[in-house]
């Protein structure tokens, strides 16, 4: 059963490192179908009969919680970038919004013959 648990292991952390490589070179098109197949690997592992022990020493050797949590801190920094861009487009579309809705003779807009 260790074998088992070993391989599907193995697929996660492959998948976990292509989740990486994907978010670093911005490919967030890719990212849906990695995130969806990880998902059936935890489900496969789930299914599998294993003991604690047994999963912690074979994640240990993969490195999969330094993985892990190098992939969470990358989706953090990317989704707060992507929120900063987000938050830019609203302010200068309200900008623009603002500026080519003004009704004419409003304080937006000054007279050069005063």
């Amino acid at each position: 059963m260790s074998k088992l648990l070993r391989e599907e292991l193995h697929r996660y952390r492959a998948k976990t490192l292509e989740l990486i490589s994907t978010m670093k070179n911005e490919s967030y098109d890719k990212l849906e179908k990695l995130l969806l197949e990880r998902e059936q690997i935890i489900t496969a592992i789930s299914n599998l009969q294993y003991s604690e022990e047994e999963f912690i020493n074979n994640a240990e050797a993969l490195d999969i919680v330094q993985h892990e949590v190098e992939l969470a801190k990358l989706m953090d920094k990317k989704r707060g970038e992507l929120l900063d861009k987000i938050d830019g487009l609203k302010e200068s579309q309200q900008a623009a919004r603002c500026y080519f809705n003004a009704a004419p003779g409003s304080s937006l807009y000054f007279n050069k013959k005063v």
